[in-house]
């Protein structure tokens, strides 16, 4: 058996990766719901501090992307 996780995964793909990665993106996709719903009802409360989390988040999801 191979050592290193990316020559077991060419050695043997499966669907296991491709689960993974829908799974990670249904979470991602779940907590933009909840962030875009807690925007849209209580935005008028949110604080200067809020704001630039938020940016700062965007800003990192481009990178990442």
């Amino acid at each position: 058996m191979p050592d290193s996780r990316k020559s077991r995964r060419i050695a043997d793909p499966g669907l296991q990766p491709e689960r993974t990665s829908l799974a990670w993106f249904r979470t991602l996709l779940g907590y933009g719901a909840l962030i875009a719903l807690a925007l849209k009802h209580n935005w008028h409360h949110a604080g200067f501090l809020f704001w630039i989390s938020i940016g700062v988040l965007v800003i990192v999801a481009i990178i990442l992307w």
